[in-house]
This record gives structure tokens, sequence and C-alpha cells, in this order.
């Protein structure tokens, strides 16, 4: 048994050998106002190959560390530690992965779109100093490594669908906004339409009111009261479909200067000076609706025509 299980530990530690491979990750950091890449010089360290093989100029990043909860993390701790805490930026998504064999060295590279938002940058002791390039920068020199520039040639790619799918977002958008604005103003078209009619209606309906207020008691039953009655009826039914509602006054109601305008009232005072006149207001607001002159009419909560009363 336990010669056994030794041939399955000698079995997995070789083909961990053969198939394990390391991750490594680049923050390929823009600046959308410059339309520029931030790239790095590292160090040298002692014992590696590193720079060798990926060159002086590069993009900030490392391995993932095992205490790491996932590879977003890993990335975030990197560029904070290698960039500094005052290093703002929005982190976006893996754009570009590729496979290098540097002898027994295996890694995948993972890089991620970094965009940056404001603050300064504090190198960590891992690097030696930065710039900001633009791609044709890096795409027409021959001091940068082919792999930089495949990944740069990436970002435009990515950077470009991104562009033009936020493009369209804004353009679905501002077209909604369009339709609405479209909407609110065709119903404040047709509102302010049909208040002006209602407005020129109401003392078409005044008469009527006036009209048959006043009929005397032998004609009340004749045909052509009730002819008159009914078309009244019909227009206190257009009004009412539409919204419009009396404002309910009544003699002995107390006097309301929202809804009411008194086109007489009684001045106990009888004092025609300034003071006098603010005495009657004060008095007036006190007073007693004594008869309605004329009807009030509201549409929902907005006053279209205030009631006209006498008030005594």
């Amino acid at each position: 048994m336990a010669e056994k299980k030794k041939k399955m530990d000698d079995g997995i530690v070789k083909n961990c050998k053969r198939d394990v491979f390391a991750v490594t990750q680049k923050a390929v950091v823009y600046d959308p106002v410059g339309k520029k890449f931030l790239i790095v010089k590292d160090s040298p360290i002692d014992g590696g190959d590193a720079i060798e093989v990926l060159g002086d100029w590069q993009f900030a990043g490392g391995h993932i560390d095992y205490a790491d909860e996932s590879v977003a993390e890993a990335i975030k701790r990197e560029i904070v530690e290698e960039l500094g805490d005052n290093f703002e930026f929005d982190l976006g998504g893996v754009f570009h992965t590729a496979r290098a064999d540097y002898g027994k060295n295996r890694r995948i590279m993972n890089s991620w779109l970094v965009t940056y938002v404001e603050g300064d940058i504090s190198l960590s002791d891992e690097q030696l100093e930065y710039k900001w390039v633009t791609s044709e920068e890096i795409q027409n020199s021959d001091v940068y490594f082919e792999w930089l520039k495949d990944i740069v040639l990436s970002a435009d790619q990515y950077i470009e669908r991104s562009e033009s799918h936020e493009k369209m977002l804004r353009t679905l958008a501002e077209f909604d906004n369009y339709k609405k604005r479209s909407s609110e103003q065709q119903k404040d078209f047709a509102k302010y339409a049909s208040e002006k009619v209602i407005m020129e209606m109401l003392p078409v309906l005044d008469n009527f009111h006036a009209a048959t207020g006043f009929v005397p008691e032998d004609q009340k039953d004749s045909p052509w009261l009730t002819g008159i009655m009914y078309i009244q009826q019909q227009m206190e039914k257009v009004f009412e479909d539409a919204g419009v509602r009396p404002i309910e006054v009544a003699v002995g109601d107390a006097f309301d200067a929202q809804k009411m305008e008194a086109i007489k009232a009684e001045n106990p005072q009888g004092s025609d000076d300034a003071s006098g006149e603010v005495e009657n207001e004060q008095q007036e607001e006190q007073q007693k609706v004594s008869k309605v002159v004329q009807k009030g009419y509201m549409i929902a909560d907005r006053v279209m025509r205030v009631a006209r009363v006498e008030l005594g």
C-alpha cells in the first residue's frame, strides 16, 4: 500500500512539473485624455533573466500571490504597490492573454486595461522610471519589444470597441431622451391647446347659466328651455371629461383669495386712506361670501379661473 501511494505521489509531482505554469498580470494603464499608455522600466534583479527576456520597458504588474482572493484583487494590489496610493484608476477587464515559454519557465500573461483617473505616481523600488507614450510612438520605435507592441495593438482595438459601444449607448440614451421630450412637448401642446379652448368656451357656459338662472315660472317646462338645458349639460360634460371642475363656493363660505376674487365688499369703516385700505383687505379676508357672481373653475389641482364673488 505504501509503495502504491509513493508511485501515485511521484506521478502527481511529475505531472505538476510538466503541466503547472505561472500566471503574470500586467496593468496596461491608459490615459483617455492624453491618449497615452503608461510604461515603466524595471530595476535590475539578481539571479534572473526577466529583464533580458521582457525588455527594459514594460507595464506595471506581477504575479498572483496565494493570499490574493481573486485575480482582480491581485492586479489591484500590484498597481498600488508599484504606482502608489495616490494613483486613482478604474479597473477594466482582461483584453489580452498570451503564453510564453522561457526555457523551463512557462507563463501565462493576462493584460488588464486600467483607465487612469487622476493622482500622482510614486514608483516602488521595483522600477527605475516611468513615462507616458502614445500607441504610435510604441509601434514606430525599435526600443520596445514585439510583445509590448502586440499588447498595445490589442489595447487599441479593445479601447476602440469600448468607445464605440459607449458611443452607441449614449446615442440610444439621447434618442430615448429625445422621444421623452417630444412626448412631453406634445402633451404640453395638447394641454395648452385644450386649456385655451376651454378658457374661450367658459364665457359661453356662463351665458347658458345666466339664461337658465332667470327663467319665469311659467316657462320652466317649455320645450325650448329643455333643449337649452340639454346643451348646457353637454358642455358641462365636455369640461368634466377634460378634467375641468367648478370651484365649490356657496353663500356663507369664508373668502379664499387663492380661489376667489371679491368684486364688491362692504366697508364698515368707510375709510379711504392708505391705512384704511390695508384694514379693508384684512376685513375682506375675514368676510363671508354673500353672492356668487361668476363661477370659478379648476383643472386638476390648478385654478383656471377664480370665482367672482360679493362679500358681506
